[in-house]
């Protein structure tokens, strides 16, 4: 139902969201499937698995965030099931290498099953980006588990010198994609961890696994699991895509998701958080509900707090050019040790990312002192919750309190399904262009009001929408 033109208002002055990951999915094909047009910037940190493998023998940015991403705002009425499957498609998890190398060699072949129901146009940019792929792969390497969309787009990475932008610009119009996919930094880097004991943790896999609460969170060239004697902390500028469509936002949304890793992990890049307090638009904090493992320890008023304090961290007022400035401060307070001390760097970002990066020791961030309760509005305007059916962490009354204390509007709005972890895509799908709009008509204090009185007709088409998405390309989509 699709193959629209989008509101020029959504071209103009989008939905931006934050995030990466898999919970913005469902919220993604709503918006897709209404013919609207979203921006998405999306981390490239993950460091588990095939991606984990992938990365290593590329020292490339991990691309798994975003091919799902662009799976999810496929046009449904343009963009053919067997497409979707064929992105979707994953070699088997256990193996013999050699055989499954030769798989994958196999799958070179024009004649090979996995392109079948494919446009030919489809299917030889496909091959081309595969056979890419394979001239470059080593020799041993772990194909188990593979993603074959994640080896496309590599193989196309590759090919287009490394440029991530020149490669969801290829695969946005092959997936006829409803809106924008971005990376927030080109950089090879990765998410690591400051624990509540002080201790630092880099990979973004094992952010799941801690056993108490993450104090702060920053990346870094060190790759995971290497014993060396120290970390160094990068701030790279965001990507130019990314900061001139964050720019040109209508809203910003830092969504539901994991907290550190999809969402605050976008903030850590130079010049977003200024991008973001130039904005006179709503900024909405979407916080979770149910269970998010990142947030062992965590309460709802600690998602706030880190939020704004990581945002006014990162923030140089009236300052464009201020990095080198805070990098030269930063040098000179860096100390020596298993905290401070440079780490050696990844081959493929060395260059850009020391060139850019402001170098900080691990576990400062947060040092800002209590002026991030005066800065909170520039970075957040409205907190949505769903105090009646969500399941919060922590008291809720004291992070309301909190919020209200900074100046934050809280809209407190039925939008959770019953099972008290998931978010109702077409409900929140509907508030977020009903926000966007108030703010449009009358700046981001205008939106205040819009979740009491949320147009029943703007949900009833994201359901319609919705439903009729998901007969036509539930096969394909869930491959």
């Amino acid at each position: 139902m699709t193959a629209t033109k989008p509101p020029q208002a959504d071209i103009e002055r989008p939905i931006v969201f934050f995030s990466g990951g898999t919970a913005l999915r469902a919220l993604s094909a709503v918006f897709a499937a209404l013919g609207r047009h979203t921006v998405h910037l999306v981390t490239t940190f993950d460091s588990g698995g095939s991606t984990a493998r992938l990365r290593a023998a590329f020292a490339m940015p991990a691309l798994g965030d975003l091919r799902n991403r662009l799976v999810a705002l496929a046009d449904p009425a343009l963009c053919c099931p067997a497409l979707i499957q064929c992105m979707n498609t994953r070699l088997p998890k256990e193996g013999d290498q050699e055989a499954l190398r030769a798989m994958l060699l196999d799958m070179g072949n024009p004649a090979h099953p996995v392109w079948k129901g494919l446009k030919a146009t489809e299917a030889l940019t496909l091959q081309q980006c595969l056979q890419a792929f394979l001239q470059a792969m080593p020799a041993r390497f772990d194909a188990r588990k593979a993603s074959l969309g994640n080896l496309f787009m590599a193989g196309r990475y590759l090919q287009e010198h490394r440029s991530l932008n020149a490669v969801m610009a290829l695969f946005s119009r092959l997936l006829h994609v409803h809106g924008e996919v971005l990376p927030i930094v080109e950089e090879s880097l990765h998410l690591a961890a400051v624990l509540d004991d002080g201790s630092i943790c880099v990979g973004q896999h094992h952010f799941k696994d801690f056993t108490q609460p993450i104090r702060s969170c920053f990346l870094t060239v060190h790759e995971p699991d290497r014993d060396r004697n120290g970390i160094s902390v990068c701030s790279p500028r965001a990507s130019s895509a990314a900061l001139a469509r964050l720019r040109q936002a209508g809203l910003v949304c830092y969504p539901m998701g994991s907290f550190f890793s999809s969402v605050m992990a976008n903030l850590l890049a130079g010049g977003v958080a200024d991008a973001i307090a130039s904005l006179s638009c709503p900024k909405i904090f979407i916080p979770n509900t149910g269970a998010d493992h990142e947030l062992c320890g965590c309460s709802l008023t600690d998602e706030l707090r880190i939020l704004v304090q990581t945002l006014c961290e990162t923030h140089s007022p009236g300052q464009t050019a201020g990095a080198e400035s805070q990098a030269r401060a930063a040098v000179t307070a860096e100390t020596a040790g298993a905290a401070g001390a440079a780490a050696t760097t990844a081959p493929a970002a060395t260059e850009q990312t020391e060139s850019s990066a402001i170098r900080r020791q691990p576990g400062t961030l947060h040092s800002c002192g209590t002026a991030w309760k005066q800065l909170a509005g520039r970075f957040v305007s409205h907190m949505l919750i769903d105090s009646r059916h969500g399941r919060y962490p922590g008291d809720v009354q004291e992070a309301l309190t909190l919020a209200r204390t900074l100046g934050i509007t809280v809209i407190d709005t039925p939008m959770i399904q019953p099972d008290g972890q998931h978010h109702a895509p077409e409900r929140l799908a509907a508030l977020l262009v009903q926000l966007r709009d108030a703010g449009l008509a009358g700046g981001s204090a205008a939106a205040g009001g819009a979740g009491d009185g949320l147009n029943a007709s703007a949900t009833e088409a994201a359901e319609a929408a919705s439903a009729a998405r998901d007969k036509g390309t539930e096969g394909g989509r869930h491959a």
